[in-house]
């Protein structure tokens, strides 16, 4: 028995924190998994449409051909249980590799378009892939690997793709024996930060894909007539759902024609998901966030809507048409494994912050103190989680393998089982309700992404700058929640270091997101009493101005050729005291710089949500961040409001 005893005395022990999922329902149509059932829609209804992408659509049979011509072009490259690595952005291209890569039981890992050159390498350098695909005109992933030839798929609109094969003239890189094992296991792969500087990657078998879709078949009235958005970055795993949710159910899979624009603008969102009909979407928590700032947009036929990827701390407005729904789950897990419906409310949920919920079909979840004990319910600890949507492991990482799955018993009486510890601290509720709290190790989430502070350090001891030592830390605002990364490097002897040059470097090994908005140089670093460095002495300093992650000179040249007039004083006041209000800073003017203050995507993408609603403009985050200074950014707006909406 895996909980506590009873303490002398006491009364009725408390319940342990232990919850089970509802059974798992039948799947959506005959046959074991995600592939089968989306060939029994192309076999049943094959003039259903599968993709539309806005200037063309592909039926199932339609994409049946594409697929199979992709496959044909690919299996001389790739083997069952070999890796093939997307590196395209949300495309009908992009459907038919992962369509392709389950007919030839592949290894489907997405990376988005052109990810940075070094951090790719690491991840083959450990998981040698059958063939790199990107976009006809994209410059290959990594050096070295044989060039493909152009394969260009049915369709208006369908950009062409190559296909770099991974047969080096020396001779291949082969698998290690336990990799080549847990690959022949999988379906796809995420790849994640990781805490020995090194990224790896997340190994899911189609038997977990396919519990994570049956579960979600009656609960979100998947089906055919649906319309599901594919929108999300590649590289999130809850890319996965989006297209099999859609694929495996007869439903349609549609495609935003400017994908980055919609990851950064809720007007723009909601634009087109009332043009496009969509039924069912995720979103990122920040940009839910800011969707759920303001009245719900009318005139959609949105059915559900799922936030993830962050802690959600508010709820959506009176007068949401649609279901909304906090999930959570590592990739460990698949996509998410516990969920809460925030609208309509759930009586009991209090006006706090949402909680995570509860587990989803077929799922085990538990609360263990260290020593992997059950805790009473109401008491905090470590998120545990079990039950058929599990990964195989980590492909490359035997060792992270093994300290992250183990047995756990997590009821009374109960045998022990593979489990998951998450490394998130939760409390359980008496009924049963997750409730977040925050992480128990060094990880944070940035805009979404799990980061591992470890490899932006070891990043940027070995980009070539003259960094002896590097510390990397989260500033948080007052809230609790990650507002940047923040670099602290200490030079080699003898050398001087260009904070600048130093993030234009990063760019080629860290994504977006793991970039520090702030680089401090220093000669030294406080020491705890132990001689560890005093990370919370560093977090003190950070109020104090520093070299910021800056756009490329381009974007500079862009703010010095802004106009020369300034912009109405009511738009210039509201893009510096939105500022102020955002970075947590104060005596701000027009002449400061967005970055050198502290700015971020993510802050920009707030600060264009709320000029959007002030003054009914559309604007890109994209314009903005070439615009650095506070006043050409109000220019900016005012060029915008001079521009008729077209109707």
């Amino acid at each position: 028995m895996n909980t506590r005893a009873r303490p002398p005395g006491s009364g009725k022990l408390p319940a342990p924190s232990v919850a089970n999922g509802p059974a798992l329902p039948p799947s959506p149509a005959p046959g074991d998994g995600p592939y089968d059932w989306y060939r029994h829609w192309a076999a049943t209804t094959p003039a259903a449409f599968a993709v539309d992408w806005g200037p063309g659509r592909w039926t199932y049979a339609e994409l049946e051909e594409a697929a199979t011509a992709l496959a044909g072009h690919l299996a001389p490259a790739v083997s069952r249980g070999e890796p093939v690595v997307a590196c395209l952005d949300n495309s009908p291209a992009l459907v038919a590799v992962a369509v392709a890569a389950a007919r030839l039981g592949a290894v489907y890992l997405a990376l988005g378009p052109e990810p940075p050159v070094a951090r790719v390498e690491q991840l083959l350098q450990d998981l040698p892939p059958g063939c790199l695909i990107t976009g006809v005109g994209a410059p290959p992933p990594v050096p070295g690997h044989g060039p493909g030839r152009e394969l260009r798929l049915p369709g208006p609109s369908v950009p062409s793709v190559v296909a770099y094969t991974a047969r080096l003239p020396g001779g291949r890189a082969q698998l290690s024996v336990p990799t080549r094992h847990l690959c022949a296991a999988s379906s796809y792969a995420v790849a994640t930060s990781g805490t020995t500087g090194v990224p790896k990657t997340v190994g899911i078998p189609s038997e977990a894909l396919a519990a994570f879709l049956r579960g979600c078949g009656r609960v979100y009235e998947l089906g055919p007539g649906n319309r599901h958005a594919l929108a999300l970055w590649p590289a999130f795993d809850a890319h996965q759902a989006e297209v099999w949710m859609a694929l495996a159910y007869g439903a349609t899979l549609c495609i935003p024609p400017l994908p980055r624009e919609m990851a950064h603008s809720v007007g723009v969102t909601a634009d087109w998901w009332r043009s496009t009909a969509i039924t069912h979407a995720f979103l990122p928590t920040p940009v839910a966030e800011l969707l759920f700032d303001r009245p719900w947009p009318q005139g959609l036929a949105l059915k559900h809507v799922f936030v993830g990827g962050d802690r959600l701390r508010s709820w959506p407005q009176p007068g949401t048409t649609a279901c909304v729904h906090n999930v959570y789950g590592p990739s460990e897990a698949t996509v998410f494994c516990v969920t809460r419906q925030v609208f309509p409310p759930v009586e009991g949920d209090g006006t706090g912050a949402p909680p995570i919920g509860q587990p989803t079909a077929g799922m085990t979840v538990g609360v263990v103190a260290p020593d992997g004990h059950t805790v009473p319910r109401g008491e905090s600890g470590e998120l545990v989680l079990a039950g058929p949507q599990l990964s195989v492991g980590y492909l490359s990482r035997v060792s992270d393998t093994q300290e992250r799955f183990g047995p756990l018993v997590l009821s009374s009486g109960g045998v022990a089982r593979r489990a998951y510890r998450t490394g998130d601290q939760v409390r359980m509720r008496d009924d049963g309700v997750l409730e977040f709290l925050g992480r128990l190790d060094d990880q944070v989430k940035i805009s979404g992404v799990r980061i591992e502070p470890a490899e932006v350090e070891a990043a940027l001891e070995r980009c070539g700058c003259g960094v002896r030592q590097a510390v990397v830390v989260a500033d948080k605002h007052a809230d609790d929640t990650t507002g940047r990364l923040v670099a602290f490097l200490r030079p080699a002897v003898g050398t001087s270091i260009d904070g600048q040059e130093v993030v234009r470097r990063l760019r080629t090994w860290l994504p977006a997101q793991a970039i520090p908005s702030d680089v401090r140089i220093v000669d030294a670093f406080p020491c705890t009493d132990n001689g560890k460095v005093d990370r919370r002495a560093l977090l003190d300093r950070c109020s104090a101005p520093g070299t910021a992650a800056q756009p490329e000179a381009a974007g500079s040249a862009a703010a010095r050729t802004d106009g020369p007039h300034s912009a109405p004083p009511e738009v210039t006041s509201l893009v510096v005291r939105t500022c102020e209000h955002l970075l947590h800073m104060e005596g701000l003017g027009p002449g400061d710089n967005f970055f050198r203050i502290g700015g971020s995507s993510l802050a920009a993408m707030k600060l264009v949500h709320t000029l959007e609603a002030a003054f009914g403009v559309r604007l890109k985050v994209a314009e903005v961040l070439r615009r650095p200074d506070l006043a050409a950014i109000a220019r900016h707006v005012a060029e915008r409001r001079a521009v008729p909406r077209p109707e």
